[in-house]
């Protein structure tokens, strides 16, 4: 009866005041014994019955504090198992794994790719493993691509000119004697990758990608896997920068393949089903973005071109993206509290450092595996998914309003294990928020970039822009793309610009129609997405007029 009233009233904090209560208590006869017996009296016999006493009260709160914990985190853990399984959702990684592939169908699989990603566990020391190639997205501020920045990086670490004694360590490049233009050296530099890039794009043309063969493991996450996925984020940088150079060249058919295999390359990795693979194809594809506007700026797009593009940036939806991520970020999670549940419970666990029969555990393995109440990891288990429900709309993830969060959040810090509200809410919190931010901005990013190529091709049989984007549907647009962070019925913002070209605008993450300003403060050379992230601006995408 005692430990059913104490689960009813938050038993952990009953269990603390009875202890205080108690601890107080004894404290207090012990000082007025001494007072009135002096210091023998500690060796009284009536003394040792006294202690026994206070040593079984001890020993008895400690068992009920573990038992009651115990049991209330099991208990609350099989309730939640119970509500997902009548919503038809699983609370186990296998139920995210990924359909079976076929090696012949795997980009993963064909040949050479496997060496080139590093997948072998053998680090490629010839492949630009984001060798700084993020950097350089400034298509947000009606920038080209800095090529005569890249010429320097290439010339600078031209084959001929680093000394023999540093060239296994240093990233080398073909360069011609004398310089040529900013984009022929570019080009005549990443030729080097000539040979790699042919084997990706005939590997492209495969359907799916699988990164690693059994999804059915909890988090099957290893260093080949990451290895791969931070080379195809190269290849795709490597790949758009070609494409920029190529443009600047008059080399449009080829500029034009290069931003379709990227654009495909990080199509493939999205079938990841957590942030943490997804955040690689996320920066692929902004980086896409970089040669597409160029082109669009330039005007060097045809309208077989443009129609494709157009079709590829449409039927990217990153918001469908968020909402399968977000199981699997909590599944990923789980998973992690699950390893330490087995480490807890000295049942062999994944992580070396975890497991009970290592030598590596040491004294605070054995104080946690000891100590800590197996029924807290159960109730972590519980208060993950239920905070990720709070999150499954990326409109409200990304509020800094969002009440039922913040109910949860004070019910967490009142009944729920500490470590839970120190390491893993914030950690939750930054995950979801983070990406629910990203898959808006991209998501209008690549809503202005279909726009935009619709424009064109309205422009390229009409030898204008049109007056409103009414005009472009139904040839060019089946509708008006909606401005996703505008109250609904708000469609995205078109403007004629005097020299001919136009701009479109949404009112950004701050709700606020600024007339289509974005913020002076930002720097072309990091990351927009996580400027924007930081700021109230409007988001833009402008197009200059027919030069």
């Amino acid at each position: 009866m005692i430990l059913v009233w104490m689960a009813g009233n938050g038993g952990r904090f009953q269990i603390i005041w009875l202890s205080g209560a108690l601890f107080l208590a004894f404290s207090s006869v012990c000082f007025a014994a001494v007072w009135r017996h002096g210091g023998r009296w500690f060796f009284s016999r009536w003394a040792l019955r006294f202690h026994a006493g206070v040593a079984a009260t001890l020993i008895t709160l400690v068992v009920l504090f573990y038992t009651e914990e115990n049991w209330r985190g099991k208990r609350a853990w099989s309730a939640l198992q119970r509500e997902a399984a009548a919503r038809g959702e699983s609370t186990d990684w296998s139920s995210l794994a990924a359909p079976a592939v076929p090696a012949d169908q795997n980009f993963a699989k064909a040949p050479g790719v496997a060496e080139l990603l590093s997948l072998t566990n053998q680090p490629n020391s010839t492949w630009p493993y984001r060798y700084g190639f993020e950097n350089r997205t400034s298509w947000a501020w009606q920038q080209f691509t800095d090529l005569v920045w890249w010429q320097k990086f290439f010339r600078d670490r031209a084959e001929n000119s680093v000394p023999a004694e540093r060239r296994a360590d240093t990233l080398t490049f073909p360069a011609t004697p004398e310089p040529q233009t900013p984009a022929a050296d570019v080009l005549f530099a990443l030729d080097k990758y000539a040979p790699s890039l042919a084997t990706f794009r005939a590997a492209s043309q495969r359907p799916a990608l699988r990164l690693h063969d059994d999804y059915s493991k909890d988090y099957p996450y290893t260093l080949e896997t990451d290895l791969g996925l931070e080379s195809l984020l190269s290849l795709g940088h490597l790949l758009c920068l070609r494409a920029s150079a190529e443009l600047q060249q008059g080399q449009n058919e080829a500029a034009f393949q290069d931003v379709l295999a990227a654009l495909r390359l990080a199509h493939l990795v999205q079938d990841e089903p957590y942030h943490y693979a997804q955040w690689r194809p996320l920066a692929t594809m902004q980086f896409c973005l970089q040669p597409v506007w160029e082109g669009l700026a330039a005007h060097r797009w045809n309208d077989q071109q443009l129609a494709a593009l157009q079709k590829q940036l449409e039927g990217q939806d990153w918001l469908a993206d968020y909402r399968r991520n977000v199981p699997g970020d909590t599944l990923a999670m789980l998973s992690l509290i699950d390893q330490v549940l087995a480490f807890a419970e000295g049942r062999s666990s994944e992580f070396a450092r975890l497991d009970p029969g290592s030598e590596g555990v040491g004294f605070w393995g054995w104080v946690v595996r000891t100590l800590y109440p197996v029924g807290w990891l159960y109730q972590d288990k519980t208060q993950t998914c239920r905070f990720a429900q709070c999150f499954a709309d990326p409109l409200v993830a990304a509020s800094y309003r969002n009440e039922a969060r913040d109910k949860l959040e004070a019910e967490d810090r009142s009944f729920t294990d500490p470590m839970f509200v120190v390491l893993v809410l914030p950690t939750l919190r930054r995950i979801y928020e983070g990406h629910a931010v990203e898959s808006l901005l991209m998501q209008t990013f690549f809503q202005q970039a279909a726009t935009a190529c619709a424009l064109e091709r309205f422009r390229l049989a009409q030898g204008q822009y049109p007056a409103t984007l009414e005009a472009l549907t139904p040839v060019y647009l089946a509708q008006v793309p909606a401005d996703i962070l505008a109250p609904p019925p708000a469609k995205l913002k078109y403007l004629r610009a005097p020299d001919g070209g136009f701009k479109l605008y949404s009112v950004g993450l701050d709700g606020v129609d600024n007339g289509g300003k974005v913020n002076s403060s930002f720097d072309p050379h990091l990351d927009i997405v996580w400027q924007l992230s930081k700021a109230d601006s409007d988001l833009i995408w402008i197009q200059p007029g027919p030069r």
